[in-house]
């Protein structure tokens, strides 16, 4: 049900109607992707159709009506909408939904708490009684929350595991994390409730908390009961304080944390999962299928963390953030030049405001070349042509003679906001004196 719900609340299918009708040479496909790149365009004419099976086999999955089978139709159609979504910039990292669906689409996971557990039940059964369905775990649902659990582990690990490697305890000692925040503030265009950047030893103590349960969540997972739910406690502090001081909302991996409050009875189940002679080879047999996509999402995912591979779908390593963070941040800069030599900044991915969703911070910095291709005109024009469609940037041209291109280097220090860049490297200029760009 929480995955489900996961994929219901989530932006991904505004995102694929968007980039499937998107210029070609705005995409970018990070690895893992690059077979599912040609193919987008040709999505564009049945996306209506794809979202709709999307949100149809979600919603069947959620109030578990043809579970197993809504479940494997939302794995096909989710890696189509999920994938179309990573594709401008900066991975989204929303795949676990993809791997804890593809663990639901392998077992009997309708057996309980669902619409066709009521309906195979006896009728002269309670109502109650029919709705919750199983009361004994089975030995499928005990592997589904071993793997589940695992992975959620190996999501934690390896973006720990590369803090240490890469920055050792300076990543939670040193003036990092508040140059990482304030970064965050930065592309936001806001300020938290609390600077917290401002008490280095609080940071410090938050940094080497980050540290601890990151790396043991991967172990305190399998703990008992009372263990997993006092981590599913301190998992929900730690991702209310990446909400409120960098604004990064995950809600789609603690609304996963179902897994970790699951009955004693099933935490015994799970603990003695067993394979004696004593059990039918049919039994085998329909774990057989769990079994093995289990062991290939945590080999897989388990692999990409050992490289630090975060941009890459459908299995990654998550989020490192492991470099130690510098006080500047790079962007995109254009300048509109009229023929007298005026200048006027041209507003690319900003809203009225002048704020930037992450989406298009991403796709900003891929034009830039700094996530994919190396920067080009060519790719930049792309980008300034469907910019152009929106009236602030229009406006900003309507005199221009010329684009001048800059990639530039700011501090991201909220009292250094209105100073000028630290670095600017001029990347080419677009002569747009022919009214192209004029609408």
């Amino acid at each position: 049900m929480s995955v489900a719900a996961a994929f219901l609340l989530g932006s991904e299918p505004r995102q694929f109607v968007l980039h499937a009708h998107m210029p070609t040479a705005l995409l970018h496909a990070p690895h893992g992707l690059s077979f599912f790149l040609p193919l987008l365009p040709h999505l564009g004419a049945v996306a209506s159709i794809l979202v709709a099976a999307f949100f149809v086999s979600a919603t069947f999955l959620l109030v578990g009506l043809y579970t197993r089978l809504s479940a494997i139709v939302l794995l096909v159609v989710g890696f189509v909408v999920l994938g179309a979504a990573q594709l401008t910039g900066a991975v989204l990292h929303d795949m676990h939904l993809l791997w804890f669906v593809a663990l639901l689409a392998c077992a009997r996971s309708g057996d309980a708490l669902s619409l066709d557990a009521w309906f195979r039940a006896p009728k002269e059964h309670a109502h109650w009684r029919r709705a919750l369905g199983a009361h004994e775990p089975t030995t499928e649902a005990a592997l589904v929350l071993v793997f589940a659990r695992t992975l959620l582990g190996i999501i934690y690990f390896f973006p720990g595991f590369h803090k240490l490697q890469t920055s050792g305890l300076d990543w939670a000692l040193s003036d990092n994390l508040a140059n990482q925040m304030r970064a965050k503030w930065l592309e936001n265009g806001e300020l938290p409730f609390f600077r917290i950047d401002q008490h280095p030893r609080l940071l410090a103590m938050m940094g080497v908390g980050t540290l601890a349960f990151e790396l043991s969540f991967v172990v305190l997972v399998h703990m008992g009961r009372r263990v997993r739910i006092a981590l599913g406690m301190v998992g929900l502090l730690f991702h209310l304080g990446i909400h409120l001081f960098m604004f990064i909302p995950f809600a789609s991996i603690w609304l996963c944390y179902t897994c970790l409050a699951s009955s004693r009875a099933s935490s015994r189940a799970s603990s003695r999962v067993s394979f004696s002679t004593a059990e039918t080879r049919a039994a085998l047999r329909r774990r057989v299928p769990l079994l093995v996509a289990g062991a290939l999402l945590v080999t897989a995912n388990a692999e990409r963390g050992l490289r630090g591979e975060t941009q890459a779908f459908p299995f990654a390593c998550y989020p490192t953030f492991a470099e130690r963070a510098a006080d500047v941040l790079p962007d995109l800069r254009a300048v509109a030049v009229d023929p007298g030599g005026g200048e006027v900044v041209v507003p690319l991915g900003r809203d009225a405001q002048g704020r930037r969703t992450q989406e298009q911070w991403g796709q900003t910095w891929s034009v830039a070349g700094l996530y994919g291709p190396p920067f080009s005109m060519q790719r930049f024009e792309s980008y300034l042509r469907a910019e152009n469609a929106r009236p602030d940037v229009s406006r900003s041209m309507q005199h221009a003679r010329i684009i001048r291109v800059t990639r530039v280097q700011v501090r991201v220090a909220p009292e250094a906001r209105l100073e000028p860049p630290t670095q600017t490297e001029v990347l080419g200029t677009l002569d747009v004196s022919d009214g192209r760009f004029t609408r």
